[in-house]
């Protein structure tokens, strides 16, 4: 839900990295923002955990 919330804050083609725990953050925040039509541009293990970086695109 913060990162729905920040993300409503930036302009559009704007990029952001997002750093998430293990388990259900990583399992579920990436699709609710493909849901709400982000595009996610990358996600990779960090250590203990995991970085996505994500475009607003509306």
């Amino acid at each position: 839900m913060k990162a729905k919330l920040f993300l409503e804050n930036l302009n559009v083609g704007d990029m952001v990295e997002i750093f998430l725990d293990d388990g259900e953050p990583i399992g579920n925040v990436p699709r609710s923002l493909e849901n709400n039509g982000q595009e996610i541009l990358e996600i990779k293990r960090v250590n203990n955990y995991f970085s996505i970086k994500v475009k607003k695109l509306k």
